[in-house]
């Protein structure tokens, strides 16, 4: 089948998938067209050949075997990898946003924008952070539900998410070759707030990309590749 002949099925296919999807939808088409896409093209071929098992983070799998699952052990999710660190963002006046962060990313997810998400925010101080790394598969909610059940007190503002990013201090902490760091900012206050997740990639050639997620999103991230999560630093940090 040729490339003209596939474009009408794909078509109709993405307008059938859930908006908060395509994202995910394009990221995956821009890892494929890069650079790595032979590898990309061969794991993918692996998944869909598999059947999905999976559960909602915190909760196990049914076992066929009750003492089995009796002697089970739980597994964090997160492992703090920034011990003893400190890591401090400057402070912030909030007149920036990631959406014209041109100066910092070379590609810039345009639902920033498409989102209303180009807007500045309060001012901030001088913000302690720390950082995890993914030691369990899980979707965004298992990742810092895991963390701490109050959402606020683990989002920055956008113009703190871009202070990390480009401070040389703070930058080093986040995960390299191409794989993400994930942040949480908010949009609204209070009982209104709407949560959103900066997905941030570094590459080795010094090249940055950030992309925008709905805190809702479905997909499991696995924690093979090692991704990163930053969060203000919380009272006691998960080992």
């Amino acid at each position: 089948m040729s490339q003209n002949d596939m474009l009408g099925p794909l078509m109709r296919v993405l307008v059938d998938i859930p908006q908060e999807r395509l994202p995910l939808i394009k990221d995956f088409c821009h890892k494929v067209a890069g650079a790595d896409s032979e590898e990309w093209v061969k794991q993918g071929n692996l998944f869909l050949r598999k059947k999905p098992n999976w559960t909602e983070p915190g909760e196990e799998a049914t076992s066929p075997n009750p003492a089995k699952a009796e002697t089970r052990r739980p597994v964090s999710i997160l492992r703090f990898i920034s011990t003893g660190e400190s890591i401090v963002i400057p402070a912030c006046d909030g007149s920036e946003d990631l959406a014209g962060a041109d100066d910092v990313f070379n590609y810039i997810d345009s639902d920033f924008k498409s989102w209303d998400l180009d807007f500045t925010s309060e001012a901030t101080p001088e913000t302690p952070t720390s950082v995890y790394e993914m030691d369990r598969d899980a979707n965004f909610k298992g990742m810092f539900f895991s963390l701490n059940t109050d959402l606020n007190k683990l989002a920055f503002s956008q113009h703190q998410i871009k202070e990390f990013v480009q401070s040389k201090d703070c930058a080093k902490w986040l995960r390299g070759d191409g794989y993400a760091t994930f942040f949480l900012f908010k949009k609204g206050k209070g009982k209104t707030a709407k949560y959103f997740v900066a997905r941030v990639h570094v590459f080795s050639d010094g090249y940055r990309e950030v992309l925008v997620y709905r805190f809702g999103l479905a997909h499991v991230w696995h924690a093979d590749d090692r991704l990163r999560l930053v969060v203000p630093q919380l009272e006691q940090s998960v080992a």
